[in-house]
């Protein structure tokens, strides 16, 4: 994509996040829960160093199954945004979640996932 390696991602995970006052909607994921966590991934990711123009919709969770506790993140409307202390709140039986918080890098945040 653009001269850059990109890795689309499949499946009936969806995502929609709001970064200061803009919602994005990212379509096109997965979830499961292996080794490392629970993890939502929808979107495509784009590899090496792209400008940010180039940036496609990108939604990434990395959480403890338990306390939803870790890294969400992602590309919205072309910005990054990280939140490191925001747990997701599952839905029944983890098909679900949401989050609310203040971004290390675009302001405030808060979304969800519907993983089928």
């Amino acid at each position: 994509m653009a001269g850059f390696e990109a890795q689309r991602y499949c499946g009936p995970a969806t995502g929609t996040v709001t970064v200061a006052g803009v919602t994005t909607t990212v379509t096109s994921g997965w979830c499961e829960t292996n080794a490392a966590g629970f993890a939502v991934t929808i979107g495509t990711q784009l590899f090496g160093s792209p400008s940010a123009s180039l940036e496609p919709d990108l939604f990434l969770v990395l959480v403890n199954p338990t306390t939803g506790a870790g890294p969400i993140s992602g590309v919205a409307g072309h910005k990054h945004w990280l939140l490191t202390t925001a747990p997701v709140t599952f839905g029944a039986g983890k098909q679900s979640g949401t989050f609310a918080g203040t971004a290390i890098v675009g302001g405030q945040v808060s979304g969800s996932f519907t993983c089928a």
